[in-house]
């Protein structure tokens, strides 16, 4: 085995603290989708539950718009996460899946009578994705930078 200053150099560069951001360990991974498989099962029985005409709307509807971007924004992070931020060219897998699939649940609701198809709520579904997706991307490119500052701060 070759010392340290030995060995030959790759040309690849190391990874940056960004690119440790982007892909999780694989036991991250595993508790991530444990995570998520637990929330999408809730969602199941929210849909079914709503789609029987048994959920307490009343109780909800002066805050539909917010449960409805709350609730979607969280799955898509959840499954951003569980699948280990991957993407299809630009767009973000998770999220991308999560926004389809919102919008799809949404239309559906005009076929269900217990349930009301909403543009409103389709928008917020969609908006949940999207925000809280920007918010984890911008998390994940301010972290590296906020981890220097305090190490340089208490140098």
């Amino acid at each position: 085995m070759l010392a340290p200053a030995q060995q030959p150099r790759t040309s690849q560069p190391p990874p940056s603290v960004s690119e440790g951001m982007r892909s999780a360990p694989a036991r991250s991974l595993r508790l991530w989708r444990a995570v998520c498989a637990a929330y999408f099962a809730l969602m199941v029985v929210v849909v079914v539950v709503a789609d029987r005409g048994a959920l307490p709307v009343a109780a909800v509807v002066p805050y539909d718009v917010v449960v409805h971007f709350v609730f979607l924004g969280l799955a898509g992070w959840l499954l951003h996460l569980a699948l280990g931020r991957k993407r299809w060219g630009l767009l973000p897998v998770g999220p991308t899946l999560v926004a389809i699939a919102a919008v799809l649940e949404e239309l559906s609701q005009a076929f269900v009578p217990a349930r009301t198809f909403s543009y409103a709520d389709m928008a917020a579904n969609v908006a949940g994705v999207v925000v809280v997706y920007a918010l984890d991307e911008l998390w994940v490119r301010i972290q590296p930078t906020l981890a220097t500052r305090a190490r340089h701060e208490s140098q």
